[in-house]
């Protein structure tokens, strides 16, 4: 079963558990709000290390796909070019093999070479 807390629902947990465990010191149930606070902590901390992880990658998967996309219209544009074509925004997503509106997107790639 997943739980999701706020900072602030995290906080009163481990202070409640906390005040648990000092009252039962030397019991099982305090050895146990211990080994629950600990619990807690790494579930929290891995929860923000996993969201983190996560946008990385999703950045970076975006870049490597924008450079693709970007690599793929320049050299579309070269080879019209090198055949003496029109350049368009349609002919360049045909030889391309992008999107049209991924062409119209990078526009300014068409233009500038």
């Amino acid at each position: 079963m997943r739980i999701t807390l706020t900072i602030d629902e995290y906080s009163l947990i481990q202070s409640a558990l906390d005040k648990y465990s000092t009252y039962f010191k030397n019991d099982d149930i305090g050895i146990r709000s211990k080994e629950l606070i600990s619990n807690l902590e790494n579930q929290f901390n891995k929860s923000f290390t996993t969201k983190s992880l996560k946008r990385t990658a999703t950045k970076k998967a975006i870049e490597t796909k924008q450079q693709n996309a970007k690599d793929k219209i320049t050299n579309a544009v070269n080879l019209l070019n090198l055949e003496n074509k029109k350049i368009n925004v349609n002919s360049v997503a045909k030889i391309s093999g992008c999107s049209y509106n991924t062409v119209k997107k990078y526009k300014h790639l068409i233009y500038e070479i």
